[in-house]
């Protein structure tokens, strides 16, 4: 068992094992013609695939059989090729169990720095991989940068200006005035204060209600308000702001931010309590 988690673990950690993504086209790989110091047969090289493999066909120019160790059950997702001769190309195809077919072009090479082992996914797979982590990875520098803005640090490599620009809010609710712009050419940052003047009623902010339009649709804008609740003009917090991150598109003129029954809401004041 110990020669068996060996073998495996050197080739699929090796430093020049390399991921190949296919799709309806040929792919051109290497396999290196290198002769083993331990038999009269050449070194192989290893391909891993998505699923099993139900054949190989047209490839007279190799020794290729399902991976195993010493007997152990073989890994028909993995086969072994070596080259039966130093020199020359066939192309090939591999029949996935599943019905995909994998059309590849085997090119044999001398080159003792070729790739160890491949392996093979398919491109929309790793396509929408590469794109899910550099989406989590644009929400974390997003959530970073809010964060420093938050705890009223300024950010290395951000444009400042301060301001006094009322926004367009409809309704007879809060006023609005944009107070902070912060811009570099990854993110654009607006500072909004909002500010109830009503002496009787109390108003909800809804930040989930915030209307924002750019151009990077597949990212959304983070959104923060120091406190949803603005209490009475002299009675309390009546004044707060609200943080929007977004990309360098944005546009405070095309945002809607407290607008009276949508993103902002009348609170229904408690009767007193006669004594």
């Amino acid at each position: 068992m110990f020669k068996f988690i060996l073998m495996v673990f050197l080739t699929t950690i090796g430093a020049n094992a390399k991921t190949v993504t296919f799709g309806a086209d040929e792919v051109s790989v290497s396999i290196r013609y290198v002769k083993s110091e331990s038999s009269s047969e050449t070194v192989p090289t290893f391909m891993r695939f998505p699923r099993a493999i139900a054949r190989v066909d047209n490839a007279s120019m190799f020794s290729v059989k399902a991976a195993s160790a010493n007997g152990i059950q073989p890994d028909y997702r993995e086969i072994e090729v070596r080259p039966r001769v130093s020199e020359g190309s066939q192309k090939i195809e591999v029949l996935l169990n599943d019905g995909t077919i994998i059309r590849l072009k085997l090119n044999i090479t001398a080159n003792t720095e070729a790739p160890v082992s491949y392996d093979f996914e398919p491109r929309r797979t790793h396509e929408a991989t590469k794109s899910s982590n550099a989406q989590n990875q644009g929400q974390i520098a997003d959530l970073s940068v809010m964060r420093a803005i938050l705890e009223g640090e300024s950010p290395a490599g951000f444009s400042k200006k301060n301001l006094s620009l009322m926004v367009s809010c409809s309704g007879n609710g809060p006023n609005a005035r944009l107070v902070h712009v912060l811009e570099n050419n990854q993110f654009k940052i607006f500072q909004i204060e909002i500010l109830n003047e009503s002496s009787k009623k109390s108003f909800l902010i809804k930040e989930e209600n915030v209307v924002l339009k750019t151009r990077d649709l597949s990212r959304s804008p983070l959104i923060h308000v120091r406190s949803n609740v603005l209490a009475p003009s002299g009675k309390g917090s009546s004044k707060t702001v609200m943080t929007v991150l977004s990309d360098p598109s944005a546009n405070i003129n095309r945002m809607r931010i407290c607008d009276l029954g949508d993103q902002i809401e009348v609170l229904e004041n408690k009767p007193k309590t006669q004594k």
